[in-house]
């Protein structure tokens, strides 16, 4: 795991397509690739973690936290693997990072909400 940073425009541009195609069943959700390219330069801010699951040079997963509470409180938002990595343990370990970089800032709760 680590960090999607802005200055990496090609991780940024993998990220997106990962969130397009993750989210392909659900049509409402980034089918358009310039929203779903939208929603990651949106994780990039400084109140943000957004973390790629790499293999092999190629972004197969990301997650993201959102800061509340003064960093105290994370939401995960979004969480998606490549489907072709599905099964493989990487969404369980995009999470735990998760769990880490968060409480490296401070923080004491995660949570998780659906309105998909």
């Amino acid at each position: 795991m680590r960090d999607l940073l802005a200055d990496h425009a090609d991780a940024i541009a993998q990220t997106a397509e990962v969130l397009r195609i993750g989210f392909l069943h659900l049509p409402d959700c980034w089918a358009d690739p310039e929203e779903a390219l939208e929603e990651v330069r949106e994780s990039l801010a400084e109140d943000r973690i957004s973390r790629i699951a790499v293999e092999d040079g190629v972004v197969v997963g990301w997650v993201g936290g959102i800061s509340q509470y003064d960093g105290h409180v994370w939401e995960l938002h979004p969480l998606v693997v490549h489907p072709e990595w599905r099964g493989r343990g990487i969404g369980r370990a995009l999470v735990a990072d998760l769990e880490e970089q968060a409480r490296a800032r401070g923080g004491m709760t995660i949570y998780l909400g659906s309105d998909d």
